[in-house]
């Protein structure tokens, strides 16, 4: 009889142990669930970015690695930039979901100036001046730039996407603020 009752307690405390860990598995997998479903926005498969134009030496490399990474295609005399992609901060509105911020100054052919501005309007910016050091343009060098924005007022439109471009129209160069989620 005592060897009944050590084994009824082995098998209690087995089954025991069990439903423990069983519980404990799940909760783990509905704890991941339920963060899964807060942070839908995150897309593991893209891999955050980091790019500068200054780790390339020739203006084509600068112009190729930019263009991996944007949409728009432009002629350059000279190129400066700081790109961020990410799944969760600083840059290209895209379809699988991830953040940009492009800070870019350039110095273009004459006629390539009214792209840069198609569809903005005319008008500050609340991206503000902070950025444009980034991109080797002094922050009290900013008047002298004609600023557009492409929402009234520079404001972020409700996806927090915001552009702003500030042209020098005398020495040729654009330096441009694009980013989602700013």
């Amino acid at each position: 009889m005592a060897k009944r009752s050590i084994l009824r307690r082995t098998l209690t405390a087995i089954a025991i142990t069990a439903a423990v860990g069983l519980f404990l598995v799940g909760a783990f997998a509905g704890l991941l669930f339920l963060y899964g479903s807060l942070v839908k926005d995150v897309n593991p498969s893209v891999p955050a970015v980091d790019v500068s134009s200054a780790t390339f030496a020739t203006l084509d490399e600068k112009k190729a690695a930019l263009e991996e990474h944007v949409r728009f295609r432009r002629n350059y005399l000279a190129l400066d930039f700081e790109l961020h992609v990410g799944p969760q901060g600083g840059g290209l509105p895209s379809p699988d979901g991830a953040a940009f911020d492009l800070r870019l100054r350039a110095v273009v052919p004459p006629a390539e100036l009214v792209r840069w501005t198609q569809s903005l309007t005319p008008g500050p910016s609340r991206l503000g001046s902070d950025w444009l050091p980034d991109v080797g343009v002094e922050r009290r060098d900013a008047p002298r730039f004609q600023w557009f924005t492409d929402s009234p007022e520079g404001s972020l439109d409700t996806d927090g996407n915001a552009r702003s471009v500030g042209l020098d129209r005398r020495n040729n160069v654009v330096v441009y603020y694009g980013c989602n989620r700013c």
